[in-house]
């Protein structure tokens, strides 16, 4: 074993599953598994299906899902290519 059983190890397990919980918990309503249907555009950009599954896009609406770690995701937009 790596770390013998010990109080310590015990007491270090017990405030990581505490944290993961309280971030689970904060987080269950981030919008991260927000279902979206999509209908393939013909316009430069638009995310087309592939072969051989043709699946969805995954995670269509992750740019809307509520930052964490940072205030506002705006202010790192690329900007957009040269013409």
């Amino acid at each position: 074993t790596l770390f013998l059983d010990s109080q310590a190890k015990k007491d270090g397990i017990t405030v990581g599953v505490t944290a993961a919980d309280a971030i689970l918990a904060l987080r269950a309503d981030d919008g991260s598994d927000a279902e979206a249907s999509y209908t393939p555009g013909s316009e430069p950009g638009d995310y087309q299906l592939t072969p051989p599954d043709f699946a969805p896009a995954f995670r269509p609406k992750l740019a809307q899902v509520a930052t964490f770690g940072i205030g506002n995701s705006a202010k790192f937009r690329l900007p957009p290519p040269p013409a």
